[in-house]
């Protein structure tokens, strides 16, 4: 890319997720490299991620809730009015939203500003829940978007029928820096504890498995779902055997400690647990929800795939592999070599780089 390009992204908030791991960390690439980036967030609140000093965090503060119908849209035209605004101010070279709502609220304020205009979405979107009134004015906005950024292959042909440009380009893998040396006979599990995530299977399926008590279970993340999920632990039996230990800062630390990685989702957008997991040598089962684990995760060479929902067969590869220690470590050198060449930030943010650099060409 041109060492003087001038580029925002924009977000709702720097809230912990993976979406907004994602935003800082190609805000602190391109920063690192010489561009003016800005970041722009509607929520004002502290950013759960760091910022390179770089960065310009523009914080509009303009977020706040819709009693009614006439709320919403009166807090809608003001949200598009003042993000016009700031854009106005900055004066991009080129734009990149994260989420549908943010990306329908982009489209409508870079109307007439000459600005390369590249959308993100970040989730199933199909199954992902997306309020009436956005996934009727994303149909109508998306096409007059320069882009349509996808993570995956299964996510783009489920956009086909928008009349908008697509790429697919994965999530960037930041660097993991955990040892393997102190493997520990725990299973770990990352992500919000939301129903999506399906740790209500994981539950099930680490009670059938025979594991516990020998085994325990670590679930790294924080959600509504903690105490239904505490409940479900108590009538499985396994309470004692499960560890919820809520936002974690150096899961990194994690990852070094324990012996395999599930996820158990229902659907993703990316499974970035998933990927830095791998890259860190923890060898995964993982069920083959749509969208993103069948792309990254060849079936007993470097990790488990189980049919998505499955909870007797998650609980079988649970037992698998932690039965096989010499399987799961050659599963796990197998899947940081492929994640580490494939998905790490230098390859990923080539693929933006010429992605940008292809809008603005004259």
């Amino acid at each position: 890319m041109s060492p003087s390009r001038n580029i925002a992204l924009v977000v709702d908030s720097l809230k912990p997720g993976g979406s907004e791991r994602v935003a800082s960390e190609m805000a602190n690439y391109w920063a690192g490299r010489g561009h003016r980036v800005s970041l722009i967030t509607l929520k004002k609140e502290p950013p759960f991620y760091g910022l390179e000093k770089d960065v310009g965090l523009e914080e509009l503060d303009v977020a706040s809730g819709s009693a009614h119908l006439l709320a919403g849209l009166y807090n809608t035209s003001r949200r598009i009015r003042v993000l016009r605004e700031r854009l106005k101010k900055l004066n991009p070279d080129v734009v990149i939203g994260f989420f549908t709502d943010i990306n329908v609220l982009l489209v409508l304020a870079t109307r007439g500003l000459g600005v390369a205009v590249i959308l993100t979405e970040r989730n199933h979107p199909g199954l992902h829940h997306v309020p009436l009134r956005w996934r009727i004015m994303r149909r109508r906005v998306y096409p007059l978007a320069d882009c349509l950024v996808l993570q995956t292959a299964g996510a783009a042909r489920w956009f086909s029928h928008y009349r908008v440009r697509r790429a697919v380009i994965p999530n960037p893998v930041r660097e993991v820096k955990a040892t393997a040396d102190r493997r520990k006979p725990y299973i770990l599990a990352v992500g919000r504890l939301t129903r999506q995530k399906g740790f209500d299977l994981l539950l099930k399926a680490y009670a059938r498995s025979g594991l516990y008590p020998r085994w325990s279970l670590v679930v790294v993340g924080e959600g509504g779902e903690r105490k239904n999920l505490e409940k479900l632990a108590s009538r499985m039996g396994v309470a004692d055997g499960l560890h919820m230990p809520g936002l974690v800062k150096n899961i990194d630390h994690c990852f070094g400690k324990a012996s395999f990685f599930v996820l158990s989702s229902r659907y993703e957008g990316f499974p970035n647990a998933l990927a830095e997991a791998m890259s860190a040598g923890l060898p995964p089962v993982a069920f083959d929800c749509p969208y993103g684990p069948a792309e990254m995760i060849d079936h007993r060479t470097n990790g488990l795939l189980v049919t998505a929902g499955d909870v007797e067969s998650l609980a079988r590869n649970m037992m698998d592999m932690a039965d096989n220690p010499g399987m799961a470590e050659e599963m796990g050198q197998k899947a940081a070599a492929g994640v580490r060449s494939r998905l790490n930030r230098q390859a990923i943010m080539k693929q933006w780089d010429e992605l940008t650099e292809e809008l603005l060409a004259p």
